[in-house]
């Protein structure tokens, strides 16, 4: 049952209009209707009937284009760069924030320093410089003494032997039987409480001029430290090694000492004596000589 005052639909045997209340069994006069007003109504009613399937035909069409897989794509597309874009702004902003942190930090840290240039913070480094302790500079002495560890190392050596022979017993010993040079290399290694080993390896040795053969098997010696003395024990009985001729073991001792920078220097060691070879009698004499590398 339509409502003739408001056009709400109302149930069958309703009284009342469920919206305005409208009393919907009261007879109410039917309105006169001019020839012209009669006329008006049908032009609008054609123009009402002409318009509503071009209206409903565009709603349509409408549909069909918002719905379309084109359409559908594109909606999509441009969802995704806008939410592309929105990301950009994003990291665009915490970016800018950074750098304007640091723009911050690096005014701050240039304002500090024009300040202290300026003096404003001289009273604070007065304080701390009063608070400092003042420092005491510990002089380290040097090691200026020598032991078989100072010693040890590499070193170089050169070695001569004078054979004299008292021919007619006068004790002049002017006759010259043999004359021995050599040279090499020696290292030594500290053994600790003062005992070293020294490995001598020969070089050359020339004997009356004409050249021996010696090859370089290195030999064993026994060395020790002794009040400004490199002390080493020889082997008579090897003449490659600054053999004196007989068999009697030699001590020789090299001068060494050291300057106030640690450097250790060598020197020579001088020794003539006197033997019995074969009812000859000798006088030898030997010098010889070892430099730190």
């Amino acid at each position: 049952m339509l409502c003739e005052k408001c056009g709400t639909e109302n149930k069958e045997g309703t009284s009342y209009c469920k919206k305005c209340g409208e009393d919907l069994f009261e007879e109410k006069a039917s309105p006169v209707i001019t020839e012209e007003a009669s006329e008006t109504v049908e032009v609008k009613t054609e123009e009402v009937i002409k318009e509503e399937p071009v209206k409903v035909a565009e709603e349509k069409k409408e549909e069909r284009v918002r719905t379309s897989p084109l359409a559908v794509r594109m909606q999509e597309k441009s969802l995704k760069e806008d939410k592309k874009i929105r990301k950009k702004l994003k990291r665009g902003k915490m970016w800018a924030a950074v750098a304007l942190l640091l723009l911050v930090m690096l005014v701050a840290e240039n304002s500090v320093i024009i300040l202290d240039k300026m003096g404003y913070f001289g009273d604070r480094e007065e304080v701390i410089q009063e608070d400092e302790p003042v420092k005491e500079t510990v002089v380290i002495p040097e090691v200026t003494f020598l032991n078989s560890e100072a010693l040890e190392g590499g070193w170089t050596y050169s070695y001569s032997l004078k054979k004299n022979w008292d021919a007619d017993a006068s004790g002049d010993y002017e006759t010259v039987t043999e004359v021995i040079t050599s040279s090499g290399e020696a290292s030594l290694y500290d053994e600790g409480g003062n005992h070293m080993s020294a490995m001598i390896i020969p070089g050359e040795m020339i004997v009356d001029g004409a050249p021996v053969m010696l090859g370089n098997t290195p030999e064993a010696f026994s060395a020790w430290y002794e009040e400004g003395y490199m002390c080493i024990q020889m082997k008579g009985t090897e003449q490659k090694f600054f053999a004196a001729g007989g068999a009697e073991p030699l001590v020789i001792k090299i001068p060494v000492s050291m300057d106030s920078e640690g450097v250790v220097s060598g020197g020579t060691y001088s020794h003539t004596y006197d033997k019995v070879v074969t009812e000859m009698s000798m006088r030898y004499e030997i010098d010889i000589t070892f430099e730190k590398k």
